[in-house]
């Protein structure tokens, strides 16, 4: 049924290469059948838009070179890696990233960027050690259920942050709905441009960002590209 929509990619969460590691990591996911749909995805019309995300963190990182050898088996050429979102102190002791790097997670990527490259794979990969960067989630925006505009799915709701051990819980972020007002409008306004160019000169960042790994290059904005 997916091969009738114009697709530009769809993606696969995959954060370990065994089945002791996936299930471990998130509540109701099942290895074998992710293995299933890689298999008639690669079988599909659309097999060539099929990309694959790994969130790495302490008890799976290991297994990222395995997973990108893995998934070339399926066919499959584009892999991104992203840190840990811990959003609340629960999972702080599983991030890789610190104010001083992770020359181990930093071995392993190295070891990744070689499969990658021998596999013919594009390999994005973030930082492990914060630079502000700014989040590249705000060029476009997130609709809700309701119309309501934010800058981004976390902005939407009520979202805890927590970063270097420090937690910031923030209200939803709106600057219009697109049921009264013109979407080009909401964008245009001069608190969201003001909010977007925050971001983009990764300076005197939105404080409700502040604690937001994406800012710091450590998440799914500002990764570096290898191929």
């Amino acid at each position: 049924m997916l091969e009738k929509y114009p697709l530009s990619e769809l993606n696969i969460s995959l954060d370990g290469a065994t089945k002791d590691v996936v299930e471990a990591f998130k509540t109701g996911v099942d290895f074998d059948k992710l293995l299933e749909t890689l298999s008639r995805l690669q079988n599909s019309k659309i097999s060539a838009k099929v990309t694959v995300t790994f969130v790495a963190h302490k008890k799976n990182i290991h297994q990222l070179p395995e997973v990108l050898n893995l998934i070339n088996h399926y066919g499959i050429k584009s892999v991104y890696v992203s840190n840990l979102l811990s959003f609340t102190k629960d999972n702080q002791d599983q991030v890789l990233y610190s104010n001083d790097g992770n020359a181990e997670a930093e071995k392993i990527f190295k070891e990744a960027i070689a499969i990658a490259q021998k596999n013919k794979q594009v390999l994005e990969l973030p930082q492990l050690k914060p630079k502000l960067k700014g989040c590249q989630s705000v060029e476009s925006f997130f609709v809700n259920h309701n119309g309501n505009v934010s800058p981004c799915d976390f902005l939407a709701v009520t979202t805890p942050f927590t970063f270097m051990g420090d937690t910031i819980t923030n209200p939803p972020v709106v600057f219009g709905n697109v049921l009264f007002d013109d979407p080009m409008e909401i964008y245009r306004s001069q608190t969201f441009v003001s909010f977007r160019n925050k971001h983009r000169l990764a300076e005197d960042l939105p404080e409700v960002c502040l604690n937001c790994i994406d800012a710091y290059g450590l998440m799914c904005s500002n990764r570096t590209v290898y191929s």
